[in-house]
């Protein structure tokens, strides 16, 4: 037991650390603010993992509520996406 303790206590810390990712260039739609940004890794469609997650973009932090893409599938490491976020 103490083991799964110990990996979930990793798992909270990690959600804790903001995610440093490099805007390609900041947008607006539908009156969202969004980043595009190359993804930092892959990501399963039923599993995106920067959603909820703290990230910093420019030195400022943010909370990425969604992600959104043309296309459907995986998304790729270093694969282009849209982010929409909010100020952390």
């Amino acid at each position: 037991m103490p083991a799964k303790r110990s990996a979930r206590k990793r798992h909270d810390t990690m959600a804790e650390e903001a995610i440093e990712l490099v805007a390609l260039y900041p947008y607006a739609y539908k009156g969202r603010d969004m980043f595009a940004i190359t993804s930092p890794f892959q990501m399963e469609p039923d599993k995106l993992e920067l959603i909820g997650r703290r990230v910093r973009v420019d030195q400022a932090e943010y909370v990425v509520k969604s992600i959104g893409r043309v296309t459907l599938g995986p998304i790729h490491k270093g694969e282009i996406v849209g982010i929409v976020v909010e100020p952390a």
